[in-house]
């Protein structure tokens, strides 16, 4: 057992960030193992001969959605748990999973998701013409093929097993780790500012998923989500945040492919300026409103004290 002074939170923030850092490769070297024959017996080909293929059967569609559920799990939410068991005697206080939700944050959380989607679809448009080199090329059409076949079903099943592997494993495993755990870490560092560590954690959360053409979307969305995290000390509320996020994703293209709808929600579609700018202008709103009415955010410092942000 650890002792009250063992705990990382009274360990410097260079330290904090050693051991994530090293949970974090630790998760990554074993899901990249494990990868390739979990790879072999769920799909039966490696993503480089998928690739070749014309179309993807459901079958390793659904494959492809076990592996990467496995894959998702070891990289982010088994290194997020291991931090907060060794970050603080309380891991369920540190990662701010212990408090009820309130429910005025909880309708402000989702009138901002969507308001934020016109200029969300706005900056996914620009981004995906990031000029891109030939390596890179080839990682895009990798992972939009792979993510198109993982959504390519058309019956309930296919619907479920989506909903797990994209609307509910992930959101909880990267709020864990990214809002949970980094953000933390990073907002402890500048505790007088905790902005900073919300913009850090929201481009590493974007980096970390690899995909070049929604780097900046997925930033701005990590802003969101650090954000009602940090406003509302209560990480739930990301975490669910992330699931509708997701959840209307899997939806929509769901019945794009049962031709229930025309609109494709895997495209990049132009949203005029103004509307953007209206988007922006409407969640700046609410989260000044959010912000008159938020919660006071509880981070245990590395001073031995908790450190409480107070403006």
């Amino acid at each position: 057992m650890f002792s009250i002074r063992n705990y990382l939170v009274f360990s410097s923030y260079g330290v904090q960030l050693l051991v994530l850092s090293g949970l974090f490769l630790m998760g990554l070297t074993l899901g990249g193992m494990l990868s390739i024959p979990l790879q072999d017996y769920f799909v039966g080909v490696s993503n480089e001969n998928l690739l070749t293929q014309i179309n993807v059967s459901e079958a390793q569609a659904q494959g492809l959605k076990i592996v990467n559920t496995i894959t998702n799990c070891f990289v982010f939410l088994v290194p997020a748990l291991l931090f907060a068991y060794l970050a603080f005697e309380k891991p369920k206080a540190y990662l701010h999973l212990d408090m009820p939700i309130n429910g005025l944050h909880i309708m402000l959380a989702i009138a901002i998701l969507f308001s934020i989607m016109p200029f969300i679809a706005y900056t996914e448009f620009w981004s995906a013409k990031i000029p891109m080199n030939t390596d890179l090329s080839t990682l895009e059409k990798q992972y939009e093929k792979i993510s198109t076949a993982m959504l390519s079903g058309t019956s309930t099943w296919s619907l479920i097993t989506s909903i797990i592997a994209i609307a509910i494993i992930p959101p909880l495993s990267e709020e864990l780790f990214f809002r949970g755990v980094l953000q933390n870490v990073l907002t402890q560092q500048g505790s007088k500012n905790p902005f900073w560590g919300i913009i850090i954690t929201a481009i590493v959360f974007s980096m970390l998923h690899g995909q070049v053409s929604g780097l900046l979307p997925r930033i701005f969305l990590g802003i969101m989500l650090g954000l009602v995290y940090y406003l509302s000390a209560n990480l739930w509320l990301s975490i669910g945040l992330h699931f509708l996020n997701n959840f209307l994703a899997v939806v929509l293209v769901f019945l794009k492919n049962k031709h229930s709808i025309q609109w494709d929600a895997m495209e990049s579609n132009q949203v005029p300026m103004y509307m953007a700018i209206y988007s922006l202008v409407l969640v700046s709103a609410l989260f000044f409103y959010f912000y008159k009415h938020r919660a006071t955010f509880t981070l245990i410092m590395s001073s031995k004290e908790k450190g409480e942000y107070h403006e």
